[in-house]
């Protein structure tokens, strides 16, 4: 059906957080199924799906080390460079959750 419906259309088609190839597969299976110009982006914690899938090119995002997340994770939620003293434990959890990635640090801070 998408090969059928979007085969003419330029698309932006976001996959994000994939973790079977059977999702890819099933969304994106192949190059033509898309317009010229046509771009797919695919997140995914699992970098052996993209070489299976033969993926044109691929982005490892970089992650910062603790020290460096809390800091970013703290200024975006409280302002300044270290969490308040109640929100220690809660601010490691957090860190420790998005594993470093600035774009998780950066959103999750914002909603404390």
């Amino acid at each position: 059906m998408i090969k059928d419906k979007l085969c003419f259309k330029k698309v932006l088609l976001v996959l994000d957080d994939v973790d079977h190839l059977n999702q890819l597969e099933a969304l994106a299976s192949d190059h033509n199924w898309f317009g010229l110009g046509s771009r797919i982006i695919v997140t995914t914690r699992d970098k052996n799906l993209l070489e299976v899938h033969e993926m044109d090119a691929l982005f490892e995002v970089k992650k910062i080390d603790h020290k460096k997340a809390i800091e970013l994770f703290s200024w975006n939620a409280f302002k300044q460079n270290h969490p308040k003293e109640d929100y220690k434990k809660l601010s490691n959890s957090m860190v420790h959750y998005v594993n470093g990635l600035l774009m998780g640090l950066k959103v999750l801070g914002c909603f404390l």
